[in-house]
């Protein structure tokens, strides 16, 4: 316990041993202490505005708060902190203050400091700028290439997900990195993409991109914490291949050994590479290390280095009840994903995630994933909600899994119009009360399901399937539950075919389908339906009766836009809408105008450029 005058000048703290009902709290003087903060250079850390809360029983008491900062020399003074309290410092970074620093923290302990010394600690600083140039394999330069950092403890929080885009002279410009080698991917259209590594404070770093027109060699080497190779390793390339049906995916795993330079080289001719679709993960398994994994865009030229740690220390949890507090020996964890510390986040296929369980004190321990690395871990208990989070060494206060009481759904889907059901279908489960959650739940043969893991409150089901014809089934209307915690609902999802809503997306200028349809789509914005643009320009909805906003996308369009909006009839197709892209005032009609089930009219959309 802590308490404090109310000017600060006395402080005190009492230690409770278990089954105390008594405590005093001794007041004595507080003091002034003086500090210096540097940045990871050694050099003095300037302007950094930063606070001091009371760090008592693991929480930091922000109604104890101080709030220093430090002059051109890095140095700081705080008044009134009790020399016998741990404080907790920690800082953010915003367009006003401390814009040159991240979010960090530092933990301090006053009684461990001896008179006169200082309050020391470190803030990362971000000063350096990389200027680049972006070309092709003859030196001509690419414009609107994508750079995005792959090294997040090279770059601040809040700039993680930012990409920056070459000029017409394919140059760029990356402000705001922390000394160091950054790691960085590079996309252009027509280019397979590449990654490259280059210190921060290049000002003369070139890019070379090679045209993705045919085949490829991703080239991954090995090596140990010391940087030396490791020769006659295995690795495996998990890859996901589309076949003709695009409905379909194929999972395949290639393998290739390391030579004696620790190089494992996968061939990928030019077929193969044409099927190769989402993300691919590189897998390193040896014994004696911990499991390494990479993972890599489907256009990529892989070339980079895996390094693996000698078997040490590991990531660990524990799964706890929410409410009482105690462990929960059933507990289970899956392994989602890992990402090292200056690589990207491969994720794992659900075939291939590890599963970790609790021991009698409930504490998970993840063998094999060290601790230099982060992972992304879902833990479930038998009657329990499920915890998803990220695990690292750096941030120890998200190892412990606090798990809520579950309630339970069973149910059925079921066509009301007599038809079949299709395969590959799910039932996604929204919770759409407190903190909204949302589940894929696996569907049986004859339309069954259940959930032991539902978070309580008000839930809506719905069933989907990427097949052919699951997308032309919808569900009429929702069907909405509401879950309490240790009971079990019993519920019925009803499907039928929707109405057909179709026509074509054309090129305003050419009147032919957009030459580039990576990207183009036609969506309804309620996210019922969903239609990629085909070769011959034309797309497909079907959707419930009702009022419905259309959207679509095509190439270098930044985001979505509205095409019209439509009052879809039960029984009436609606046909032959077109949606032009390309100009800046593009027009939507209806080839077929007048003709029972049809749309007609026109109307001015925005630029598709």
């Amino acid at each position: 316990m802590y308490a404090e005058s109310p000017d600060g000048s006395l402080a005190g703290l009492a230690h409770l041993k278990a089954g105390a009902k008594t405590a005093t709290i001794t007041l004595a003087p507080t003091r002034t202490f003086n500090g210096e903060v540097t940045n990871t250079g050694g050099l003095p850390a300037e302007n950094l505005k930063f606070y001091m809360d009371l760090r008592l029983n693991g929480d930091n008491i922000y109604r104890v708060r101080r709030e220093p900062k430090t002059d051109a020399d890095g140095k700081f003074t705080a008044k009134n902190l009790c020399p016998q309290a741990s404080m907790y410092a920690w800082w953010h970074s915003d367009n006003e203050d401390n814009r040159d620093y991240d979010y960090g923290n530092a933990e301090i302990d006053l009684a461990k400091l001896s008179s006169g010394e200082p309050i020391r600690f470190e803030a990362k600083q971000y000063l350096n700028t990389i200027m680049g140039k972006v070309v092709d394999d003859s030196g001509k330069p690419i414009e609107k290439a994508s750079i995005r950092i792959l090294s997040y403890d090279m770059i601040q929080q809040n700039e993680r997900t930012k990409q920056y885009t070459t000029d017409e002279k394919g140059e760029f410009v990356i402000p705001r990195l922390a000394p160091g080698k950054v790691e960085l991917t590079i996309t252009a259209k027509d280019y397979l993409t590449k990654r490259f590594s280059t210190e921060s404070d290049s000002f003369d770093f070139e890019a070379v991109l090679r045209s993705d027109s045919g085949g490829r060699v991703n080239v991954v080497k090995v090596v140990d914490d010391d940087g030396r190779p490791l020769a006659g390793i295995p690795i495996k390339l998990w890859i996901s291949k589309k076949q003709e049906d695009a409905a379909k995916i194929d999972e395949e795993t290639l393998s290739a050994p390391t030579n004696e330079d620790g190089v494992a080289r996968f061939e990928l001719g030019p077929d193969l590479a044409a099927t190769i679709v989402g993300r691919s993960v590189v897998e390193c398994d040896i014994e004696g290390y911990d499991l390494a994994y990479a993972s890599a865009d489907s256009r990529e030229e892989l070339d980079i280095v895996l390094r693996v740690h000698k078997s040490g220390r590991h990531l660990q949890g524990r799964a706890l009840d929410a409410e009482t507090g105690k462990p929960l020996p059933d507990a289970t964890a899956q392994v989602k994903g890992m990402r090292p510390p200056n690589g990207s986040f491969a994720s794992f296929p659900d075939e291939k995630e590890p599963v970790f369980k609790a021991d009698n004190d409930g504490v998970i321990r993840f063998i094999r994933f060290s601790d230099r690395d982060g992972i992304s871990v879902e833990v479930t208990a038998p009657g329990y909600t499920k915890a998803q989070t990220w695990l690292s060494a750096e941030r120890p206060e998200d190892a412990v899994f606090r798990l809520s009481r579950a309630g339970k759904i069973v149910g059925k889907v079921i066509r009301t119009d007599g038809g079949e059901l299709p395969e590959d279908l799910r039932v996604q489960l929204t919770v759409t009360s407190g903190r909204r959650t949302r589940e894929y739940l696996p569907v049986e043969k004859d339309g069954s399901f259940s959930w032991d893991h539902c978070e309580p409150g008000q839930c809506t089901l719905s069933a989907i399937s990427p097949t052919e014809e699951g997308r032309k089934l919808i569900c009429p209307s929702a069907c909405e539950t509401q879950v309490k915690a240790g009971q079990t609902v019993n519920v019925v999802v009803e499907m039928e075919k929707g109405v057909l809503v179709c026509g074509r997306m054309l090129d305003a200028v050419t009147g032919k389908p957009p030459t580039d349809r990576e990207y183009a789509y036609v969506r309804s914005a309620e996210g019922q339906a969903y239609s990629q643009i085909k070769e011959d320009g034309s797309w497909d909805l079907y959707l419930p009766a009702g009022e419905h906003k259309i959207m679509y996308r095509c190439k270098d369009m930044k985001q979505q836009e509205e095409f019209k909006q439509l009052m879809v009839e039960k029984g009436k197709p609606i046909k032959g809408l077109i949606i032009k892209v390309g100009v800046k005032a593009g027009s939507a009609s209806g080839d077929d105008a007048g003709k029972q089930g049809t749309s007609s009219g026109r109307l001015r959309t925005r630029s598709a450029r």
